[in-house]
């Protein structure tokens, strides 16, 4: 099960946030290596992320960034969120690549 969902809203000021380039535009990745719909999407996922360079990716494992899961509330693995002018404009739950190239789709200028 998945879901896609598109909205705006502000991120924390700079001093709430923990180690996230605010001002850089691209996709949150959240998953462990225990997370078995992690693993069924990262083949897939590294290709997508190949064919779209211009979008900067940033992977978090949930076990070793915990403080960052947290910040984003991110309750399921695997998590992708879309950030662009300082907000999240996309967030996608589970291991849906449609959805995630949806996320992807954002930042196609």
């Amino acid at each position: 099960k998945s879901s896609f969902e598109a909205y705006q809203i502000t991120i924390k000021n700079e001093n709430d946030c923990i180690d996230i380039p605010m001002a850089t535009d691209g996709i949150l990745k959240f998953s462990a290596t225990w997370c078995g719909p992690c693993k069924k999407i990262a083949s897939d996922f590294r290709y997508l992320k190949s064919q779209n360079q211009h979008v900067t990716v940033h992977e978090y494992d949930a076990d070793d960034d915990a403080e960052v899961c947290e910040q984003y509330s991110v309750g399921h693995l695997p998590t992708f969120i879309a950030i662009r002018n300082g907000q999240i404009v996309g967030r996608v739950t589970g291991a849906s690549m449609p959805d995630v190239e949806k996320l992807f789709a954002l930042f196609d200028f």
